[in-house]
């Protein structure tokens, strides 16, 4: 499991058993945790007072870091349709771009498979606002490796994603990144 420590607590997520836990830094001890519906790939993000977790029921949750209540959720796919993935029922759109945070707002990625749909998030984290959502990047018609090959492909968040400047960087699994406006939500490149 991946942690992050925050004032004076550990936070990490669970793939086994879909929880999210907090616990006190000195001691060990669990300060509290939370269900989501599916599993916990990617250390939460913080910011202020809460806590941002992505998980494979394609939700990205706000958490108050103080005792684990669910501040607001936003589902990162169009639709609550679930799906079997790694033995488990996961969103057809799990949460699979690993949540970051700077300033005021919080970025995530839902999709991973570009033939159904994948969304890259601005969110305010204060109130679960969308800033903007990238829902075309999935979806492009693009030269590929071998000569002469064109086809259908496009961006799938598969991992953290970061930032730097006014960039916001998609990983893409064993492809290259994407990189995004991290103002407007634009592809930039991929």
């Amino acid at each position: 499991f991946q942690p992050i420590v925050a004032n004076g607590t550990v936070f990490f997520g669970n793939s086994a058993n879909d929880k999210v836990y907090a616990l006190d830094a000195s001691s060990g001890r669990v300060r509290w945790h939370f269900y989501t519906d599916g599993p916990v790939r990617f250390a939460p993000a913080a910011w202020k007072d809460r806590l941002l977790v992505a998980s494979d029921d394609g939700y990205l949750y706000c958490l108050a870091a103080a005792d684990g209540r669910l501040q607001w959720k936003r589902r990162g796919g169009p639709r609550d349709e679930m799906l079997l993935g790694n033995d488990r029922m996961i969103s057809r759109w799990p949460a699979r771009g690993g949540p970051v945070v700077a300033n005021d707002a919080v970025y995530f990625g839902a999709g991973i498979w570009p033939s159904e749909g994948v969304f890259v998030y601005a969110i305010e984290p204060a109130t679960g606002k969308t800033v903007w959502c990238n829902d075309s990047s999935g979806t492009l018609e693009m030269d590929q490796p071998h000569p002469t090959a064109r086809a259908k492909s496009g961006i799938a968040a598969q991992g953290y994603l970061a930032l730097a400047g006014d960039r916001l960087y998609v990983p893409t699994g064993r492809a290259v990144p994407a990189a995004l406006d991290r103002r407007t939500g634009k592809l930039l490149y991929f």
